[in-house]
C-alpha cells in the first residue's frame, strides 16, 4: 500500500494489533517463546502505511474455507448451480 507521506499525518488507525507494531528487536518469535515478556509496555506503530493494515491475527481458516468453497464451485457446471440456486430460491419463497 502507499500513502503520500504528506497525507499521511492526517490520516486516523482505525485498527490495532500486534502484527501491525514495529518489529521487535529480537523478533516477534523470540517474544511469544518468552512467557516473562510483560504486554504491558508502551507500543509503537510505525510511521509508513503499514499502520493501516488489518494488524490483527488473519482469519486463516476462513481463507482455506472459501479456497476450498471456490474450487467446488469451479468443479461444478455452471449449468447444474443455476438449478440449485433456483431450487433453493422457490423452497424458500414457499417458507
Amino acid at each position: 500500500m502507499y500513502i503520500n507521506k504528506d497525507i499521511m499525518p492526517k490520516l486516523k488507525q482505525t485498527s490495532w494489533g500486534y502484527l501491525g507494531l514495529e518489529n521487535r528487536e529480537s523478533g516477534w518469535g523470540q517474544y511469544f517463546a518468552t512467557p516473562t515478556i510483560t504486554p504491558l509496555r508502551e507500543y509503537r506503530f510505525p510511521e509508513t502505511a503499514k499502520r493501516f493494515e488489518i494488524n490483527g491475527t488473519s482469519n486463516y481458516p476462513g481463507a482455506i474455507d472459501i479456497g476450498e468453497s471456490l474450487a467446488m464451485i469451479n468443479n461444478m457446471e455452471i449449468k447444474k448451480i443455476r438449478i440449485m440456486c433456483f431450487r433453493l430460491q422457490i423452497s424458500f419463497k414457499m417458507n
